[in-house]
């Protein structure tokens, strides 16, 4: 299982992808400040040219060795033969770890570059990383492009792709040079993320300008956005089996492992989570709850769930059951269902749906807090999922002062802590004040938005970097890895 995005191949982005494709002797341009990634972006496409015939890497800041040793993954990926030590050191590799040139003067250097370029078998790609410093080896004055219109202008003759690392990300006359421009960003306003910016891709269409990436683990790795929801994604697949998290002790399992280290084991009994969503994440939040949700019931644990606005009780019960099966759900979720008495129909009389008027908080409330106890029983704590959105369009509106209403639900949610529960509460932009209430009174915090495209959660408290939801699959089922960007 996994998320399906045809925008992304081999880690790359499908634009520059195609530009390799359809182009011969494609000259692309990586740029960006120290740090973000550019290094590692002209390696994966390296990895892809790799595919179709040799690409070389030229390296100017590193020996081979010290290449091996920082990302141990690409020895597998360009053999040392393909590695060119364009550095100064005066330690000379043995032949069997690197193909090594030394250059003085400017002539000798591109005549290097020239033979490699027209040996057989054919290079398909040479990455000089960076132009920077090899004009700082050669004595070169960055402001003289002669060196880069001449490397070029050899990449032209020999049908070579170039990729061209540079560390300058303001505009210069390179830019007028090459074929594409991709600019790597880092930014950190409240939460660090990496962006590659697609500046210009001569002959192709950019469909995306914009992709969010990480470099976990050493690698460039491409997030693209969710197109399908968790629940949407499960309904897809033949095997819906969860891959159950068991209890620590003291602590209740959140359902995704990332976040379980990150809160010490999980969230404790008696506790308040709040899950704040912001604008244009639609409903690919249930990442970050319905995994929550399987979890506990496959654990034994009851659940109490008031339903995200716009989901039934039915269509609540058709995103839980397939997962967890028809025993765990009869006999451990109970979903609150808004309708009116005179429309319930059928439904009212579902044993898993507990009806409430919707007219009066207070008695609804209390009307909860007795189902909250009924299940309550035999156990040490239940899950009460609370959508806040469901709550403030029901009852928000009828208070007389929406201060009332504020007021009702966090006495409500403080109860239930008291009594032991673990209470997950869903909350969305546009209820500022309830969340700024529930924010005083919680215990964890998690702020969930989207970032040029991609739908991400990151701690408030406890802080944690911003960290994208993917779905794997094992032997035991399906679960929700957290991958951090870093």
């Amino acid at each position: 299982m996994g998320i399906p995005n045809k925008l992304i191949i081999e880690n790359i982005p499908l634009e520059v992808m195609e530009a390799f494709n359809h182009q011969k002797s494609y000259k692309l341009l990586v740029k960006g400040a120290p740090g973000t990634g550019k290094t590692l972006f002209a390696l994966i496409i390296c990895k892809f040219l790799n595919q179709r015939g040799p690409a070389l890497y030229l390296s100017s800041r590193v020996t081979p060795e010290e290449l091996y040793a920082t990302y141990s993954w690409v020895r597998e990926l360009i053999p040392s033969k393909n590695v060119l030590d364009a550095t100064n050191s005066k330690h000379q590799p043995p032949r069997d770890i690197a193909l090594a040139f030394r250059y003085v003067e400017k002539p000798a250097f591109i005549q290097a570059i020239y033979e490699i370029c027209s040996q057989i078998p054919k290079t398909t790609a040479i990455i000089v990383d960076s132009f920077e410093a090899i004009k700082e080896n050669l004595q070169i004055s960055r402001e003289d492009y002669a060196l880069e219109s001449s490397i070029i202008d050899i990449s032209r003759m020999t049908e070579t792709n170039l990729i061209i690392v540079s560390e300058n990300d303001c505009i210069t006359p390179l830019d007028y040079l090459v074929d594409g421009i991709v600019k790597q960003v880092k930014r950190g306003d409240g939460m660090f993320i990496r962006v590659s910016e697609i500046q210009k891709l001569r002959g192709e269409n950019i469909k995306n300008p914009k992709y969010l990436f990480t470099l976990q683990g050493g690698r460039y790795q491409v997030l693209p956005p969710q197109y399908f929801t968790l629940g949407n994604l499960i309904k897809m697949e033949k095997e819906k089996r969860f891959e159950q998290i068991k209890n620590v002790e003291g602590k209740t399992s959140s359902g995704l492992y990332n976040l379980d280290i990150i809160t010490a084991g999980g969230y404790s009994y008696g506790s308040i989570n709040l899950i704040e969503v912001h604008r244009r994440v639609g409903e690919a939040y249930d990442y970050f709850y319905l995994p929550t949700i399987y979890n506990h019931a496959l654990n034994g644990v009851n659940v109490l769930l008031i339903p995200p606005s716009g989901i039934s009780a039915q269509v609540m019960r058709e995103m839980i059951e397939p997962v967890i099966g028809e025993e765990k759900f009869r006999n451990h979720i109970n979903v609150i269902d808004f309708q009116m008495a005179e429309e319930s129909g059928a439904e009212k009389e579902e044993p898993w749906i507990t009806t409430l008027g919707g007219g009066d908080l207070s008695k609804d409330l209390q009307i909860m807090y007795n189902k909250a106890n009924a299940l309550r029983k035999g156990q040490k704590s239940i899950l009460v999922v609370i959508s806040a959105d469901t709550l403030e369009s029901i009852y928000g509106y009828k208070s007389k002062e929406k201060g009332d209403f504020i007021a009702m639900i966090s006495r409500g949610l403080i109860e239930m802590k008291q009594r032991g529960d673990t209470v997950l509460c869903l909350a969305k932009y546009g209820q500022k004040k309830l969340i700024d209430y529930i924010n005083h009174i919680s215990d964890n915090h998690f702020s969930v938005v989207n970032v040029e495209g991609p739908v991400l959660i990151h701690g408030v408290f406890p802080y944690f970097p911003a960290m994208y939801p993917t779905v794997e699959r094992s032997k035991n089922g399906f679960r929700v890895e957290l991958i951090p960007i870093v």
